[in-house]
């Protein structure tokens, strides 16, 4: 006589049963739509398209949340270029070893953004025509997942001398010098790269 082992124990039954949940239940917390997410946008802005050894180029970075969720653990990681020296920043740094800058930055909650703003001397050994190119990266989580998006943004200037620059026939100043509006370079503005 065969004796059904499951018909006479509801507990090895109830066992059978939270150990499929248990498998299932990453299906379903991966299934929680872009609506449940923070969504960074990141801009980063150089004042000079232009400069000469000597000057100070201001550097501003801006995020902003764009979606329904609270970023945490927001981290912005600010490459300066080779051949600057770091003057100020706006906001407390958690590392400083240059030309890599830290900043640990509080949670950012849905419609919440903020403003950095550095500011960097460019070194007189620079030659006409070397680019100034500076990254930010910004990381972020939204208190479940264990990957962080990752925004990029960069901003790049190019040396010149004054001779260099009161060559060129358009724009110029009164002191020869060529007019130069700022100009916004993004990359990746809302990227949801992962690591």
């Amino acid at each position: 006589m065969k004796i059904n082992i499951l018909k006479f124990n509801p507990l090895i039954i109830l066992a059978i049963i939270l150990f499929g949940l248990f498998l299932v239940w990453p299906i379903f917390s991966l299934a929680q739509g872009i609506e449940d997410w923070p969504i960074i946008e990141m801009t980063k802005t150089v004042d000079k398209e232009t400069t000469r050894p000597g000057e100070f180029l201001n550097y501003t970075i801006h995020f902003q949340n764009t979606g329904n969720w609270t970023a945490y653990d927001v981290k912005l990681e600010v490459d300066l270029p080779e051949r600057v020296s770091l003057e100020s920043a706006s906001f407390p740094m958690s590392s400083l070893s240059e030309p890599r800058l830290e900043f640990g930055l509080p949670d950012i909650a849905p419609g919440d953004g903020q403003t950095i703003f550095i500011k960097v001397r460019v070194n007189e050994e620079n030659e006409d025509g070397a680019v100034l190119l500076s990254r930010a990266v910004l990381s972020y989580g939204d208190g479940r997942r264990s990957s962080d998006p990752l925004v990029y943004a960069s901003a790049r200037s190019v040396v010149s001398s004054e001779k260099a620059m009161a060559q060129g026939n358009s724009g110029e100043t009164s002191s020869g010098a060529k007019e130069v509006s700022a100009k916004e370079i993004d990359a990746e503005v809302g990227s949801s790269a992962f690591l």
